[in-house]
C-alpha cells in the first residue's frame, strides 16, 4: 500500500512542465484557480513609476487534497500553480523578463469564499528597457493579454 497520499488525479512536482492543456484545464478546474492583475510599482526618483505586471495566482485544495496535512497541501498547491504559470508566462526575451515568486509555505484566506485557505504564486512581468513607461506600454499590453487570455482559456477565473 502507498504510504504517501495521492494529491491529486493529476501528480505534479516543482519542476513540471509540458502538460496537455486538457492537463491544466483540469488542474485549475480541481484547485479553483483563480487570478488577479496589478501593476508593479516601485517609488523612484520621488514618485511612482510603473515597471511591468505582477499576476497573482491562487488555489485551493481539491477533494483529493482534503487528507493532506496543511504544509503538504500548501507545498502541492504552490507545484499545482507553478506547473500553470509555466504554461502560459512567456519566455524571458530581449524585452520581457517573468519571474515566480519563491514558494514561502504562505497560506492566505479567502473570506470571499468562506475563508478557504488558499496558496498565492506571484508572477512578475517586468520589461527589459530604461524607456519610459509609455513608450513600451502596448507591447506590455500584448504580454498582458496574452497571458490573461491563456490563463481564462484554462479555465482560470478572474478574482
Amino acid at each position: 500500500m502507498d504510504d504517501h497520499p495521492r494529491h491529486s488525479i493529476l501528480p505534479v512536482d516543482h519542476w513540471t512542465t509540458g502538460l496537455s492543456d486538457d492537463e491544466l484545464r483540469g488542474l485549475a478546474e480541481r484547485h479553483g484557480v483563480t487570478f488577479e492583475v496589478h501593476p508593479h510599482q516601485v517609488v523612484a526618483e520621488g514618485g511612482l513609476r510603473r515597471e511591468g505586471w505582477e499576476i497573482d495566482l491562487y488555489g485551493s485544495r481539491s477533494e483529493a487534497d482534503d487528507e493532506l496535512a496543511l504544509h503538504q497541501a500548501a507545498r502541492h498547491l504552490d507545484d499545482v500553480l507553478r506547473s500553470i504559470a509555466r504554461a502560459v508566462v512567456p519566455d524571458d526575451t530581449a524585452s520581457l523578463h517573468a519571474e515566480l515568486s519563491p514558494f514561502t509555505g504562505a497560506v492566505r484566506v479567502d473570506p470571499k469564499r468562506d475563508f478557504t485557505e488558499q496558496v498565492r504564486l506571484r508572477v512578475s512581468l517586468e520589461p527589459m528597457t530604461d524607456a519610459r513607461p509609455s513608450l513600451v506600454a502596448g507591447v506590455e499590453s500584448d504580454w498582458l493579454s496574452r497571458v490573461t487570455s491563456r490563463l481564462e482559456a484554462l479555465g482560470c477565473r478572474r478574482r
